[in-house]
């Protein structure tokens, strides 16, 4: 996932072990993740050269044990597919055009989170 250059094969690998393995999508949680869906709303502005997402439908499972978060929903209209790997801060975004027109954006993001309390300003 980090040094991947053909993130096609990111999505397919995930779909094809793990989309409709239904003891692995039993293992999460639902999560309303403000953090991460701002995120998202940032990495498809970007993919599509849109200023102004809207989000509809959007889910988000959380697997703890395994820290990774994934889910879909819809960004304007197209029909987003999303995961999240906490622990190494790396996750992709595929942005499919709907009604279906066999292309699809696809976009990696990595994230940090800036300490939130102003350090003080040392002359």
């Amino acid at each position: 996932m980090i040094s991947a250059t053909d993130f096609s094969e990111i999505l397919s690998y995930f779909f094809d072990h793990l989309g409709e393995d239904k003891g692995f999508l039993n293992l999460g949680r639902g999560q309303n993740n403000t953090y991460l869906k701002q995120i998202l709303l940032l990495a498809a502005r970007k993919a599509l050269n849109i200023e102004e997402i809207k989000t509809s439908e959007l889910q988000m499972i959380h697997l703890a044990e395994f820290k990774f978060i994934h889910g879909g929903g819809f960004f304007n209209q197209y029909l987003g597919t999303y995961f999240y790997f906490e622990d190494i801060d790396a996750g992709l975004l595929a942005l499919a055009h709907f009604p279906p027109t066999g292309r699809t954006e696809i976009v990696r993001f990595s994230c940090q989170v800036l300490d939130s309390k102003p350090k003080p300003f040392v002359n």
